[in-house]
């Protein structure tokens, strides 16, 4: 296995409006293309893996406010020595149109229940790690009930 460095960080969106989850249609430019991904790169220049997510979302995504990030679990190859820093970006997208780079040609929505029950069948091989974490899946739930008008309703999770 072949990776951009020793340690990189990505990540999830989560539109706090729609109350999806966006992952990356990465390009046939990269490593893994047609795959659905998070936004991430290597993590350069002695920066920390949220600055380096800051750099990433303004890169691939034209985003650059500051975005509430929650950490998910870090995926390592010890064998490689290398290191995947993962989070979700809550965003609000109806203020928000992405302005994407070569990297990805698109961003694709998801639902919980969707991205928990049945994921779809084309995700990068890192994304499909995430996923397979039920701590992922406990993090998107907090981040769900803390961007929800209602949040003292019980909410269901498929």
């Amino acid at each position: 296995m072949s990776y951009w460095g020793n340690e990189a960080a990505g990540v999830i969106l989560f539109d706090v409006a729609s109350k999806k989850f966006g992952l990356g249609r990465r390009s046939s430019m990269v490593n893994e293309p047609g795959t659905l991904g998070s936004f991430g790169g290597a993590i350069e220049n002695g920066d920390s893996p949220t600055e380096t997510i800051e750099n990433e979302l303004m890169e691939e995504i034209g985003y650059f406010y500051p975005a509430e990030l929650r950490e998910l679990p870090v995926f390592e190859d010890t064998e490689h020595g290398f290191r995947y820093h993962n989070f979700i970006a809550a965003i609000n997208m109806s203020e928000f149109k992405p302005v994407m780079n070569w990297e990805n040609d698109g961003i694709e929505w998801f639902s919980f229940s969707t991205l928990k029950n049945s994921p779809p069948g084309d995700l990068h091989f890192g994304v499909r790690w995430l996923l397979d974490q039920e701590s992922t899946f406990s993090a998107m739930k907090q981040i769900i009930k803390k961007h929800s008008p209602d949040a003292g309703v019980e909410l269901r999770f498929g």
